[in-house]
């Protein structure tokens, strides 16, 4: 049950990261389709494009972090805290440039 649990809320974490990523390009993309299509593209670039063209290691791609069936550390625990930070990191981020943005066109 713990397993079911910890992998959903990595699923669930990936999930809200790029939905952010999707509403802040909605401030600039007026398109709503687009909008719908850039979470799944996001992904898809960084993990088969960005990671592998700029030769990244593995513990900076999505796949590996969000995964709970990939351990990239030795330890469960330290795997899933790491996927917490990651995502914790993401979201404010993003926060801040939705903030921006929004403050800067009021």
């Amino acid at each position: 049950v713990l397993y079911f649990a910890a992998s959903s809320a990595l699923t669930g974490m990936l999930a809200g990261l790029l939905s952010l990523f999707a509403m802040y390009l909605s401030l600039f993309i007026k398109n709503r389709l687009c909008v719908v299509c850039v979470p799944m593209i996001a992904h898809y670039f960084v993990d088969n494009y960005i990671v592998n063209w700029l030769k990244l290691p593995d513990w900076l791609s999505i796949s590996y972090t969000f995964t709970s069936e990939i351990k990239m550390w030795q330890n469960s625990y330290i795997s899933v805290l790491y996927a917490c930070g990651m995502a914790g990191l993401g979201i404010g981020l993003f926060t801040v440039l939705i903030t921006k943005k929004i403050r800067k066109g009021l």
